[in-house]
């Protein structure tokens, strides 16, 4: 598969934002996009992001269903495609993504997402913070 159609876009998005938050671990379905129906328009849409090589997303099939029941997550092959994806509109002044996949940071393997985000007076503050993060090793994009 070389592109992601528009549903597929809708999709991954939406499976972006809900897997933002590091405590998240899955998302059953069927689970309600707005103006999509499941079985006609996200069905297929996580079938193709399911069988994508490399696959778009990550989870768990039941023979007797053709996408996955429960979806564990974003490959980074997703979440590059959703950040992609993004409309200009939704990103911050600061330029930080709206939609980030988890780094991982350090030894132990933790994962942790960074955003900054700000309000322009506090650009100069919000620099020093980032040149921080990169002195560490944790960056965003």
């Amino acid at each position: 598969m070389s592109s992601v159609n528009e549903d597929m876009m809708l999709v991954l998005r939406h499976l972006a934002e809900h897997f933002r938050p590091p405590d998240v671990d899955k998302l059953d379905a069927p689970f309600d996009i707005p103006g999509l129906s499941f079985e006609k328009r996200v069905a297929p849409a996580l079938r193709r992001l399911a069988e994508a090589e490399p696959p778009y997303i990550k989870g768990v099939e039941v023979d007797e269903t053709d996408y996955p029941l429960v979806v564990s997550g974003l490959t980074e092959r997703g979440w590059e495609a959703a950040r992609a994806g993004e409309d200009p509109g939704d990103t911050p002044q600061s330029g930080a993504p709206i939609i980030s996949p988890p780094v991982t940071v350090g030894s132990t393997g933790t994962t942790f997402q960074v955003a900054l985000s700000f309000a322009g007076q506090q650009r100069s503050y919000v620099q020093q913070v980032a040149h921080a993060l990169a002195a560490l090793g944790i960056h965003y994009s």
